[in-house]
């Protein structure tokens, strides 16, 4: 790969995409939305070589947002580059073959949008899928702190013994608490929207009763997986 290619991929944020493991056999795919859901979902799509999608890049509907990162992926451009995105990828060799709407909610207008661009595109769109294996993990653990406080690496421990999260890594089990703690990557800056504490006696708890009573979590336990549930569009 010439030089001057190599850097423009790299500004642009894309030059992780084409080093990924396994990442000729996973689907390209650029995200609608610089928020919690694509922290999630590219996470979850970066944990092994069996994730079927590699994330290509991020437009979101505010350009405020433009320029950021969100996990090494970069924020490309806003809804009205869309089609500018597609094209400066596809000239990188690695066009999308997939937008993703990555917030559950999200104003039909936009929505109509997006779907509009996509057909004029070529490219399909879909919505991100409401669970995943981290999204669950991530219920399971802010029930436990709703039930009494916890101890992280004796949940960790615990958690390993479920199937489907026995080579669960104890760095990707820190960010998940993380994420139920500050909220991810859109509400970190804000301390009130802090959900779980860590007090002085090492342990996590939720911060205050008015979290409890709003957590609006399911019952989901470390042992459904998306391999259970017919995977991300199952």
């Amino acid at each position: 790969m010439p030089p001057s290619c190599a850097y423009r991929l790299l500004k642009d944020g894309t030059l992780s995409a084409l080093f990924e493991r396994n990442a000729q056999a996973r689907i390209p795919v650029l995200l609608v939305g610089a928020g919690d859901g694509a922290d999630l979902f590219i996470r979850e799509m970066a944990r092994g070589q069996e994730a079927p999608y590699r994330v290509v890049g991020i437009v979101d509907d505010r350009d405020s947002r433009t320029g950021r990162q969100i996990r090494g992926v970069r924020v490309m451009g806003g809804l009205d580059d869309l089609a500018a995105v597609v094209e400066r990828l596809t000239g990188h060799g690695i066009r999308p073959q997939r937008l993703v709407l990555t917030r559950a909610r999200m104003d039909g207008a936009t929505v109509r949008r997006v779907f509009e661009q996509g057909d004029a595109l070529g490219v399909p769109v879909s919505r991100m899928p409401r669970v995943g294996a981290l999204d669950i993990l991530a219920q399971h653990v802010m029930g436990c702190a709703c039930s009494e406080p916890f101890d992280a690496l004796a949940l960790y421990e615990e958690i390993r013994t479920s199937g489907p999260y026995r080579a669960l890594a104890w760095e990707d089990f820190e960010q998940v608490v993380d994420f139920v703690s500050t909220g991810g990557y859109a509400l970190r800056a804000y301390d009130r929207f802090r959900r779980i504490v860590k007090g002085q006696d090492g342990l996590w708890r939720a911060r205050n009763a008015d979290t409890i009573l709003w957590r609006p979590w399911s019952r989901a336990t470390p042992s459904s997986s998306p391999a259970r549930s017919g995977g991300w569009w199952g």
